[in-house]
């Protein structure tokens, strides 16, 4: 079941995903998003965010 701003915050995360890593205060490198199917993860994601920085 999706969350009120569930839509909203994939907005922008999509919009601009290095700008999250700053806020949580990870590595910060080459960034893409994919759509994948994530259900054998976890049922709440349905958006990766890949980071290529080293340390990964």
């Amino acid at each position: 079941m999706s969350k009120p701003f569930d839509a909203t915050t994939k907005f922008l995360v999509e919009l601009n995903p290095t700008d999250w890593l700053h806020l949580l205060g990870l590595p910060v490198g080459p960034t893409r998003i994919t759509e994948t199917d994530l259900s054998t993860v976890s049922t709440a994601a349905d958006r990766l965010v890949i980071v290529e920085a080293s340390p990964p």
